[in-house]
């Protein structure tokens, strides 16, 4: 590294390419060789895949715009594990908004540094290659809060139609996005500048947009009653002011190497704060309401609506961290410390990446319980519908099982398989009874793991009792043999003649 440092055209070759070098790496250790020690798909992906095919716009949990796009890509590629590319060109989209927005603020060199220390963030790397909701919306509140400065600014349309297509998607993501929406509009309202925008025909395109994308949604909300609202507040816990410091701490806990690439860098310490003729009160306003305030927000939420938070709910809310911290106290930044940061963030990346796979590879060594990335998936989804067919003679289309477990069975060991979450008609309103009547359904789930009360009532429903149950065992690593997953499952046949 020394050697490297000390190397004046390597240096200004990695400056010179260094937004490039990190989209390149983000791309190579996350996207494809931190995939590559998974035997089974992280959590949230099998779950979106108990959604794919069916057209979905939204489910008991979140809207499916993840879900959406996925099914795209797997369209394109043929492949499911084109999510793991899917994932990584969302965060490359998230770094590019954040190095054009920051250029605007603070210039290349500055612009560079940020978001370098952006990609040290815990949220911009090892939770990434499991595709859900909150790396969706990484880009999209990235985006949403470059083109509206830029709408703002330049009062060009383009800014304003994309404002409006990227809220609607932000809808479309996750419903906490209006979070964002409306710190944004706070701004409009409370800025000369911001006020002076609605005399012109740019915000009244933006709303128009917004609500004819984000009107599915809302109407999803209101007929199922707000079922994803309850199922977030379900998971939240009391709230009050120890949950509000457990989710802050969480936070700076994530900014950990964020923090050591400052320090390394030598950010931190005296002539640190940005001289105010170089704070301009425009930008200055912007970053308070756009940036900090979401934050703020979200933290103080347990003390003022008593409703607790969950860690990764803070996932897309940091991506100008870098921005404003070189913003107000960047006044130590010189060409070498911006090289030493720099450095530091691209030797960070695949340094966690190590970490990474180290723990798959010597999990067996550390645990009688299998990472779900290290479940046997293929053994899994081959034995269970081999075994539906054996048993029925029909072939298997429909699974009953938890999320985890029917994504696994549906994405892998042929064609793909409708999904009865939990065999609950409100979690999988569109596989009705009819269509299992017809298809029969293969109900499964892990051994010793109490059935939810939607599971047992449906498997009595059918004629059937969990003594009926037979189990299958499988290895998940030689070393672990005597420690197999242990799934049952009840085959129950088509009960309509075709």
């Amino acid at each position: 590294m020394l050697q490297v440092y000390s190397d004046p055209f390597v240096m200004n070759f990695i400056e010179r390419y260094s937004l490039w070098l990190l989209i390149t790496l983000q791309i190579l250790v996350w996207g494809l060789i931190a995939p590559a020690f998974h035997t089974a798909l992280p959590l949230d992906v099998a779950e979106l895949m108990t959604l794919s095919g069916e057209g979905v716009i939204a489910n008991y949990k979140h809207p499916n715009l993840p879900g959406l796009l996925l099914d795209l890509f797997i369209g394109i590629t043929g492949k499911v594990e084109a999510v793991y590319l899917l994932s990584q060109l969302s965060i490359v989209v998230a770094y590019i908004a954040i190095y054009l927005l920051s250029r605007e603020f603070i210039g290349k060199q500055k612009a560079l540094v940020a978001t370098l220390l952006t990609s040290s963030i815990f949220y911009y790397h090892w939770p990434t290659p499991e595709f859900n909701h909150n790396v969706l919306q990484m880009p999209l509140w990235a985006m949403a809060t470059l083109v509206v400065w830029r709408a703002v600014s330049t009062q060009k349309l383009f800014y304003w139609f994309a404002l409006g297509v990227i809220a609607g998607a932000m809808v479309w993501s996750k419903y906490s996005a209006g979070i964002l929406l409306l710190w944004v509009f706070i701004w409009l309202l409370v800025t000369p500048a911001g006020r002076s925008s609605f005399k012109g025909i740019g915000p009244w395109l933006t709303g128009i947009l917004f609500l004819v994308i984000a009107w599915p949604q809302v109407s999803y909300l209101i007929d199922s009653d707000f079922l994803p609202i309850h199922y977030a507040q379900d998971r939240a816990s009391s709230g009050g002011i120890a949950d509000s410091v457990s989710f802050i701490a969480a936070q700076l806990a994530d900014h950990l190497f964020f923090v050591i690439l400052l320090i390394v860098g030598g950010l931190v310490g005296r002539s640190a704060l940005v001289a105010k003729a170089a704070r301009l009160a425009d930008k200055t306003t912007f970053l308070w309401l756009v940036v900090v305030a979401p934050v703020v927000m979200v933290a103080l939420l347990p003390v003022i609506a008593g409703m607790g938070l969950k860690p990764m709910w803070g996932t897309p809310m940091f991506n100008f961290c870098g921005l404003v911290v070189l913003y107000f106290l960047g006044g130590r930044i010189t060409d070498a410390r911006a090289r030493r940061i720099i450095l530091g963030a691209l030797l960070l990346l695949p340094l966690v990446g190590v970490l990474y796979a180290v723990q798959h590879i010597y999990r067996a060594d550390m645990s009688d319980k299998p990472m779900r990335t290290l479940w046997p998936q293929a053994e899994i989804a081959r034995e269970l519908r081999s075994a539906y067919q054996s048993e029925t003679g029909s072939q298997i289309k429909i699974v009953a099982a938890t999320d985890w477990l029917g994504g696994l069975i549906t994405s892998s060991g042929g064609k793909k398989l409708r999904v009865r979450i939990d065999a609950d008609l409100v979690k999988s309103p569109w596989v009705s009874d009819n269509d299992i009547s017809e298809d029969g359904v293969l109900v499964a789930w892990l051994a010793g793991q109490a059935l939810s009360a939607s599971m047992s009532d449906f498997i009595e429903s059918k004629g059937f009792k969990l003594s009926d149950a037979k189990r299958r065992a499988f290895i998940w690593h030689p070393s672990k043999a005597d420690k197999p997953i242990q799934i049952e499952y009840i085959a129950i046949p088509p009960s309509i003649n075709k």
